[in-house]
């Protein structure tokens, strides 16, 4: 394989790289929204409501799930293991859009995270638990992991040259 095949056209590049921003900064503005709305509406006397231990519970257990969940997916669909539709029936996916398949695979699933985690707070903001409880801002750190997460994702020429050539190797 010559080097020109390895290389990423720079319009898929820069896509990539716009969705990798993109995505977290619109989690980090619901975040700060959230944030906000959730200290606006806080009440004074705390009302008691039984689901908040539970979703609080899930919360955890789905991101740690996430975390690894979405590692595993975007390898199975960098190796071409995973198939993903492409526009055209009956074509086989190139790396290119299996690279970018895998990226927003791993930023979706770990938004999701995110997102609930805002839900969480601004239930509990509602229900006054966060004023007796101040650990529930600690539901946010979904957010902090994801934009951890976007700056190791963030695709460049050389991270897309070093995963084809791991990827297309083992397929060999």
């Amino acid at each position: 394989m010559s080097t020109q095949e390895n290389l990423i056209p720079v319009k898929e590049l820069r896509t990539m790289q716009i969705i990798v921003i993109a995505v977290p900064a619109g989690a980090a503005l619901f975040s700060i929204i959230v944030l906000a709305m959730g200290n606006a509406t806080s009440q004074a006397a705390p009302v008691t409501d039984s689901s908040l231990p539970v979703m609080r519970i899930v919360h955890l257990a789905l991101t740690l799930y996430v975390l690894a969940i979405s590692k595993f997916l975007a390898k199975k669909v960098l190796s071409g293991k995973m198939k993903m539709r492409t526009n055209v029936v009956g074509q086989e996916q190139t790396f290119v859009q299996r690279y970018r398949s895998a990226l927003i695979i791993q930023l979706a699933l770990t938004e999701g995270c995110v997102l609930f985690g805002g839900v969480i707070f601004l239930i509990a903001s509602t229900a006054g638990a966060v004023r007796t409880d101040p650990s529930y801002y600690f539901h946010f750190l979904p957010l902090l992991f994801f934009l951890v997460q976007a700056k190791i994702l963030y695709p460049t020429e050389e991270k897309y040259v070093m995963a084809l050539q791991e990827y297309e190797s083992a397929a060999i």
